[in-house]
C-alpha cells in the first residue's frame, strides 16, 4: 500500500495534515491526520514595492518577504535599477517569482501566497492606496521607522518602498514624499 503525508489548505483558516493511501489503480483514501495551528494571518495588509535587482538577490528578497508575511509585492523600475525587463521577459520572471513565493509559503506554513503585481514606476506608486506609506530612505530623518509603526493603531494597509543597491534617487524620493510617503 502506498502512503504519503502532505500538507493541504483549502481556503480555510486552518491547515490540515492529510494522508493519502492508494487502494487500487484509481481509488485513493484521504484521511485527516491532524489539524495544525490556525493561520497566523495578521490584520495588516503589508505591501512592499521593491526595486528590480539582479536575479539571485530578487529571489532571496521574494523568499524572505514571503516568510515575513507580506501580502503583496510590487516590482518597481527605478532610475538606479540595473535590471530592465520588457513585457515578455517580465512574464517569464513573474512565473518564476510566483513559484518562489509559493515554495516559501509552504516552507513557512503560510496559508496564502503573496500577490506579485506587474512592474510599476515611481509615479504609479503615488496612486497606491494605503493607510501608511513609507520609503526606505538613506537620508537622515527626524523620525525612525519604529515611530511610524508604534503610532498605527487601526492601520489596515501599509506600503513600504525599498530601493536598489544605490538607494532611491533624490528625485524619486521627493516624488514619493510629496505624495504622502514618509521617510
Amino acid at each position: 500500500m502506498y502512503f504519503h503525508s502532505i500538507l493541504v489548505w483549502i481556503y480555510t483558516y486552518y491547515i490540515y495534515r492529510y494522508s493519502i493511501s492508494k487502494k487500487y489503480n484509481i481509488l485513493f483514501n484521504i484521511k485527516v491526520i491532524e489539524k495544525l495551528d490556525e493561520d497566523k494571518k495578521t490584520k495588516i495588509e503589508l505591501t512592499v514595492a521593491v526595486a528590480l535587482v539582479k536575479e539571485q538577490k530578487m529571489d532571496l528578497i521574494l523568499q524572505k518577504l514571503t516568510e515575513l508575511g507580506v501580502s503583496k509585492i510590487i516590482p518597481v523600475s527605478m532610475e538606479r535599477s540595473i535590471v530592465k525587463l520588457d513585457k515578455e521577459r517580465f512574464n517569464k520572471k513573474k512565473v518564476r517569482w510566483e513559484n518562489i513565493c509559493k515554495e516559501a509559503s509552504e516552507q513557512s506554513k503560510r496559508t496564502n501566497i503573496p500577490i506579485i503585481e506587474d512592474i510599476k514606476s515611481i509615479k504609479d506608486l503615488t496612486k497606491e492606496d494605503a493607510d501608511l506609506k513609507l520609503v526606505a530612505s538613506t537620508k537622515e530623518k527626524e523620525k525612525l521607522l519604529n515611530y511610524y509603526l508604534q503610532s498605527i493603531e487601526d492601520c489596515a494597509k501599509i506600503i513600504m518602498v525599498i530601493g536598489s543597491e544605490g538607494g532611491i534617487s533624490d528625485k524619486e524620493e521627493d516624488i514619493l514624499v510629496s505624495n504622502g510617503y514618509n521617510r
